[in-house]
């Protein structure tokens, strides 16, 4: 299958960017640049002491917004990365909990500050900036009667909604189906007023606008179409750059830095990407992560030009919900075409995977749009560089406000264990294995493989594996399927590589039975459970 074939097919795959170019190159083409996202910089480090009196949990930081750099190197052992692994957790971003507080409290402010100047009040927004007493109620009567909307899957509406209600305006938020019901009521009990939209993300966003339109009181937030948000996400770059310095890590040609960035709309992604090549230019490589059913950037990538997912087949719903966005912002789109390295699609099975792994690991919670970021690993070394002298940096978008019951919810694999496996053919058929009767599942078949050992990656427990219990030398290439399977006392994460055999025939050392079978033979055999889940994909594309 091609790159369109696989999307429409609801398929994980990683795709490389052929209009990629050169950061200098690219960038020439673009609009704006380094001075524009040292303005946006300037302007939040000006609003600091404003930010700081609206929100007290800000006062430690002097009223900067801004999430840690953490190195993750348990998870980077459990995902098998040869380079350093961090998380960027904007996930514990104040405010809002998640990567749009940046570019969402950005244009409030921005508005704000044109605002108060188009009223003549310019001694105002002085007094606000150094923290004069009284600022903060003389903004808020200047501001009655004025409205802010914005169009979200719940959490833009969260930054925009909460900054714009603590400035004063009254606050619209206008939500697809997809938002969850937490985020809803959180909005509500900030006084933020919850239109809810049984379409999807784009016409919540369309009908949002629409009524914002129509009132002369009224500004919309558009992250379709923002350059104020895009310059708020930029930020991020120049911050993230003190952050890799503080913590030692070299960024240039010699030592390449991979971001991997969870996609919806493509504005906080976007951003993000944009200024980490102005900051750090071709030694920063960006990869984008979308769901398979709403690849909404990675089917304008792959057409030439943003599509609804709908018309490629796709339903556009997600478990992400931050992701569940039908089509990509043209804006956005025509910013990093030539910018952005690839994309890589996760299923939805897969983001319980990587939000556990990451918990058990590590002790950090996220929710599962963050999670996608984690989907680069089965890519390593085939299309995602790797290597000792590679960083890794997973960009969590959102968590902080997840409520207590919704984490407990989703924390469900306190126990997973990895297996790899093999699938290995010859012409039209693929080698299965019977599992001996005194083992768990006695007498099923499966895909030759097991747990690594400690230390070892997927691919070399693939190869010993293959070796003891076949007699036989093989060679893993790419990832061909992964699935998450849930037995009553254990959670199997599994790991199917394409393989050949470079070395021997195989023999029945620890099995009872091998066969060599086609996909239209699969029913005449009993298999385990989590194999099963893989042999409906081999049907399809046999």
């Amino acid at each position: 299958m091609d790159s369109l074939e696989l999307l429409e097919n609801a398929r994980e795959q990683l795709w490389l960017n052929p209009r990629l170019k050169g950061a200098e190159e690219a960038l020439s083409g673009v609009p704006f640049g380094l001075r524009e996202i040292e303005e946006a910089e300037a302007r939040l480090r000006r609003f600091a002491p404003l930010i700081s009196a609206l929100f007290p949990e800000t006062r430690e930081a002097g009223g900067v917004i801004e999430s840690p750099l953490r190195e993750i190197p348990q998870m980077r052992g459990a995902l098998g990365i040869g380079g350093r692994l961090f998380i960027k957790q904007d996930s514990e971003l104040p405010i809002a909990g998640s990567v749009k507080a940046r570019g969402g409290i950005y244009e409030v402010l921005l508005h704000t500050e044109d605002t108060l100047k188009g009223m003549g009040l310019d001694g105002l927004i002085d007094a606000a900036a150094n923290d004069a007493e009284g600022s903060v109620s003389a903004i808020r009567e200047a501001l009655k009667g004025r409205r802010m909307q914005v169009g979200s899957t719940g959490n833009l509406g969260l930054s925009i909604g909460v900054m714009s209600a603590a400035l004063g305006y009254e606050t619209t938020v206008h939500m697809s189906s997809d938002a969850k019901a937490w985020k809803k009521a959180l909005l509500r009990e900030k006084g933020v007023a919850v239109v809810e939209y049984a379409g999807d993300y784009s016409s919540a966003v369309e009908r949002g606008r629409a009524a914002s339109d129509a009132d002369p009181m009224s500004y919309f937030v558009d992250d379709e179409n923002s350059a104020a948000l895009f310059m708020g996400y930029a930020v991020a770059a120049l911050r993230l750059k003190k952050q890799l310095d503080s913590a030692g890590v070299a960024v240039d040609a010699e030592h390449p830095l991979n971001l991997y960035l969870p996609c919806g709309v493509g504005g906080a992604p976007g951003g993000v990407c944009f200024g980490v090549k102005t900051v750090f230019g071709s030694a920063a490589r960006c990869f984008f992560a979308e769901p398979v059913q709403a690849p909404c950037m990675l089917a304008a990538f792959i057409t030439g030009a943003p599509i609804a997912v709908t018309e490629l087949g796709l339903t556009g719903m997600t478990a992400a919900d931050g992701l569940a966005v039908g089509k990509a912002s043209a804006l956005v789109y025509d910013t990093v075409k030539e910018l952005t390295d690839g994309e890589f699609t996760v299923d939805d099975a897969m983001l319980p995977y990587y939000q556990n792994l990451l918990y058990n690991k590590e002790e950090i919670f996220i929710e599962p749009s963050s999670a996608a970021a984690f989907g680069f690993a089965p890519h390593l070394g085939y299309g995602v560089p790797d290597g000792a002298s590679v960083t890794h940096i997973a960009w969590a978008t959102g968590g902080r406000l997840v409520p207590e019951e919704e984490r407990e919810k989703q924390l469900v694999h306190p126990r997973m264990v990895e297996v790899s496996a093999a699938l290995i053919r010859r012409g039209d058929r693929f080698m299965i294995c019977r599992r001996p009767q005194n083992k768990a599942r006695g007498g099923q078949w499966e895909f030759v493989g097991g747990k690594p050992e400690p230390g070892e990656t997927g691919r070399e427990a693939l190869v010993r594996e293959c070796r003891e219990e076949l007699g036989v030398k093989v060679r893993p290439a790419e990832v061909f399927t992964q699935v998450l399977h849930v037995y009553p006392d254990i959670t199997i994460h599994l790991t199917l590589y394409n393989a050949v055999i470079t070395e021997g025939e195989p023999k029945l050392i620890e099995h009872t039975a091998i066969a060599w079978i086609t996909p239209e033979e699969i029913p005449g055999y009993e298999f385990c459970p989590a194999d099963r889940e893989i042999l409906n994909l081999l049907t399809a594309i046999k």
